[in-house]
């Protein structure tokens, strides 16, 4: 939990926007032989999607552009999916940051992640 944590703080800017907003973040010390464990309490998002494929062209745009202002955090996502991608009314965020990491974007010539999303959301060039 502290890594993600660590990563909701680069991306403090965007939530609401980008991500759903952080309202706070429990630890909770393991007792009799548990381990700890812990929560981050987002605001919520909407529905998961099933797949990129239920995307018109423009949220297709949304959602490239919504991990491009991810990587200019300079935090790679990690996992951008479907399950990872939840729509409310319109409004479209990135989840699940826990396999993210610090990353200094040089844009979609040299970045993987952003060539990958653009591959899989069928976007031109």
């Amino acid at each position: 939990m502290d890594h993600e944590l660590e990563i909701w703080r680069k991306l403090r800017a965007l939530a609401g926007i980008c991500v759903p907003g952080l309202f706070g973040a429990y630890s909770i010390e393991g007792q009799d032989g548990c381990e700890d464990t812990g929560a981050l309490v987002q605001q919520y998002a909407g529905k998961t999607l099933s797949s990129f494929d239920t995307l018109d062209d423009e949220q297709r745009q949304v959602l490239y552009r919504i991990v491009t202002r991810i990587h200019e955090a300079d935090v790679a996502h990690g996992d951008v999916s479907p399950r990872n991608v939840a729509l409310d009314d319109g409004r479209m965020t990135a989840l699940d940051f826990s396999p993210s990491s610090h990353h200094e974007c040089e844009r979609e010539e040299k970045c993987a992640e952003l060539q990958y999303l653009r591959l899989k959301l069928k976007l031109s060039e």
